[in-house]
């Protein structure tokens, strides 16, 4: 601050010179600002005091469908294959696209059955789980589903690290960004996962196309035309399992301060 001040005593004088010099430390931004009050913070040349109340809570959407889930895929824990399409993430998820799931309530559910395309873009170097596109309501769901086996989850920003990051990473490839992306290689092939932990670890295979009639290749210049489409709003969904209690949640929010 006291190099600042010089600076702009003995060379920015004049009101428009001191305009310019703030304009270009907000564009350069060659530095990082940290308040001392630890309610407020500094990005791009603004100061922001985030207001927060319980009603980011809702955000959270439990779900007691969830109280079995053991696995994201299957490929660990998962100890019957009959028990793919309740036990684990991905199995609820193929099941309700395809309809072979019984009605839920869930509102992940709700929103892939008025979806007109899903499709599963898992793999080594996936953007998301599943992609899901509603073109009645112009939004396209990111999908991003992570499990653990715990009894009882508690509120761990911890255990949330990966699966944040990667819904961020994904934020990436909507908007006029997605308007080149070409397709993954691993979109010709079927979906698959070895359930590991089962006997004679059988292997379930899925169409990576799971709703819409048509081929992987105009799938994915479907999905392309909608990320990149500015009035398709992208939402993205973070399904969960074993990661986070929402009443943990509500207590550690009520014990923030």
């Amino acid at each position: 601050m006291l190099a600042l001040r010089r600076i702009w005593t003995s060379e920015y004088s004049d009101a428009s010179c001191q305009a310019r010099l703030i304009r270009s430390i907000n564009q350069q931004q060659s530095f990082r600002v940290i308040p001392g009050a630890g309610d407020c913070i500094y990005s791009l040349g603004h100061f922001y005091k985030p207001e927060l109340s319980e009603s980011l809570l809702e955000l959270l959407e439990p779900s007691a469908l969830l109280d079995t889930v053991v696995s994201e895929k299957g490929d660990t824990r998962l100890k019957d294959a009959a028990r793919w399409g309740t036990d684990t993430l991905f199995g609820l998820i193929f099941g309700w696209a395809s309809g072979a799931a019984a009605p839920a309530t869930e509102q992940l559910a709700q929103d892939l059955a008025k979806c007109d395309l899903i499709l599963c873009d898992d793999s080594t170097k996936e953007t998301a789980d599943f992609y899901a596109v509603d073109d009645g309501a112009r939004r396209v769901l990111l999908v991003h589903a992570k499990a653990a086996q715990t009894e009882s989850p508690q509120a761990s920003a911890g255990k949330l690290q990966d699966v944040t990051r990667q819904a961020q990473a994904s934020l990436a490839f909507a908007g006029s960004a997605a308007a080149g992306r070409v397709m993954p290689a691993g979109w010709s092939d079927d979906w698959s996962v070895k359930l590991k932990d089962v006997a004679d670890t059988p292997v379930i295979t899925k169409a990576r196309v799971l709703k819409g009639s048509m081929s992987i290749g105009e799938a994915h210049a479907a999905l392309v035309q909608a990320l990149s489409d500015p009035t398709y709003r992208k939402e993205v969904v973070m399904f969960t399992s074993g990661l986070l209690g929402a009443a943990a949640a509500k207590t550690a929010f009520k014990r923030r301060n």
